[in-house]
């Protein structure tokens, strides 16, 4: 009876460490590199063909005989072969779960670092490093930490790698927060229009990023009755739009969304100029 009962209690001890140290594993994640470095898993990453969002295919194998929790970081990079190909950004950190000699195949999403360079190749391998960009990493950061619709995570990234416009982010309820950090963090104006961009990958490889709209709230002072007109002009003053006058109905601030399509328009300065047929009430510049 007490040879049992000595059984039984060592049968619970093991089972309490066993559960305590594959609790540990799955608690305490182990960054994939000093995984890789201590032969633990094996990983393999490529590119599926995409500049951002679910953009680098990965197969890991578990070559250990217990299960283990897999950390991969937020701003981690993952490099192509070819140097003159974009090297992508994770934003969000990935916890992977393997058991004991588990091999699982997935994405990760990650995003654009480089828009002049070429899309990466598909099935192309790609190598993994750490960001040291610190302007990119107080992005991705405030990326992470907000709950910011991912749509806008490649043109804010942008912004910080490229210099691109922080018009090109959508100023709108879910992003207006997103365009004034990105604004402080680059010294950028942050611009009262939107310029929402057509991304596309040509046969070459290259992003080519268009600006289709001119969008943002404009705001005037005037009279009850008083009738406005509202024209746009390009280089040199030149008028190019000129829409039909439209009369007031009541004293005060007036505000309402400006909207035009701009596809085709050269690269410059422009303005939209307000009057009411004699007096200029407001003009707003917008470049494209």
């Amino acid at each position: 009876m007490r040879q049992l009962f000595s059984l039984l209690i060592f049968s619970l001890i093991y089972f309490i460490a066993s559960s305590f140290f594959i609790s540990m594993y799955l608690t305490n994640p182990i960054d994939f590199k000093i995984a890789i470095n201590q032969k633990k898993i094996t990983a393999e990453f490529k590119s599926n063909g995409n500049y951002s969002d679910e953009s680098v295919d990965y197969i890991i194998s578990n070559n250990t005989n217990q299960t283990l929790s897999i950390r991969v970081p937020s701003g981690t990079l993952f490099h192509p072969k070819d140097s003159s190909e974009q090297t992508l950004i994770q934003v969000h950190e990935n916890i992977l779960t393997l058991k004991s000699k588990e091999k699982i195949e997935g994405t990760f999403e990650a995003f654009c670092t480089e828009s002049n360079d070429n899309c990466p190749t598909a099935n192309d391998p790609m190598s993994i490093s750490e960001n040291k960009n610190q302007k990119l990493d107080s992005l991705i950061n405030h990326l992470k930490t907000n709950k910011i619709n991912s749509a806008h995570y490649q043109q804010a990234i942008w912004c910080v790698t490229d210099g691109k416009s922080v018009s090109n982010i959508l100023n709108n309820n879910q992003s207006s927060e997103l365009r004034e950090y990105v604004s402080e963090l680059t010294g950028q104006e942050n611009t009262w229009y939107s310029t929402p961009q057509n991304v596309h990958v040509n046969s070459n490889g290259n992003i080519v990023s268009t600006t289709t709209t001119i969008t943002g709230e404009i705001s005037f002072h005037c009279r009850k009755a008083t009738q406005i007109f509202q024209d746009v002009h390009g280089r040199n003053g030149i008028k190019l739009i000129s829409t039909e006058p439209y009369r007031t109905v009541r004293d005060g601030n007036i505000t309402y969304t400006f909207t035009i399509k701009v596809r085709g328009w050269e690269p410059g300065n422009y303005y939209v100029r307000l009057h009411d047929g004699q007096r200029e009430l407001k003009k707003y510049s917008f470049q494209i």
